[in-house]
């Protein structure tokens, strides 16, 4: 493989990013490998957001027991990203919270309802003689 260059605002068209929260520039694509990584890698693993409100919005980075700082942990070396600097990893998690916490509760809620209609489709079957 060969090695990645940083990725630089020129390389964006105008429409492809937006100043989304304090965090870094929202990038489309990158949302779109920050959700798909989520469900592929952190979904699986986790089945409550156990952090507090307060915690989830601004995580102590030290804190190694944190949902928070350990999906950071995962995320950022799966997309490829190399900074360490708490600062960068504040900036990403400021930028992408929202939507790795939209994906974690849709896992969740879908998985609610397909064990609802599991257990009504068993409650209606009719039993032969």
């Amino acid at each position: 493989m060969g090695s990645r260059r940083p990725f630089e605002l020129k390389d964006m068209s105008d429409g492809d990013y937006f100043r989304h929260t304090p965090g870094e520039l929202l990038n489309k694509s990158t949302e779109f490998n920050v959700e798909n990584l989520t469900r592929e890698y952190i979904v699986p693993k986790i089945k409550f957001i156990c952090d507090t409100d307060e915690e989830w919005k601004w995580p102590d980075l030290s804190d190694k027991d944190l949902d928070s700082t350990k999906i950071i942990n995962i995320l950022l070396p799966t997309l490829g990203e190399t900074r360490r600097d708490p600062k960068y990893k504040m900036d990403f998690w400021t930028t992408y919270r929202k939507c790795i916490k939209k994906v974690i509760n849709d896992h969740r809620s879908n998985s609610r309802e397909k064990m609802k209609k599991q257990i009504m489709e068993g409650k209606t079957m009719k039993i032969r003689r």
